[in-house]
Parts: structure tokens; sequence; C-alpha cells
């Protein structure tokens, strides 16, 4: 699983066979944190 916050990492973990799995608003205050996963077999 990966947490990120940068709006930029999002489109970029998606490109690359990551799924998103929750996204917490306003967390920092006035951003959002992203979280992703990837099965890795």
């Amino acid at each position: 699983m990966v947490e990120t916050t940068s709006w930029q990492a999002k489109p970029f973990y998606e490109k690359n066979g990551y799924r998103l799995i929750a996204t917490l608003n306003n967390r920092p205050k006035g951003h959002s944190s992203h979280y992703l996963t990837k099965l890795l077999i």
C-alpha cells in the first residue's frame, strides 16, 4: 500500500498498475491523502 498527499503522484501510481482504495479529504488541512494498492505476484 502507498500513501501520498501529492496530487501529481496519484496519476503516476495509477498508470503503473496501482488501484486507488481510499481518499481522505482535508488531511492535512487543504489537501487530500490518497491510498493506493498493487498486487505483487
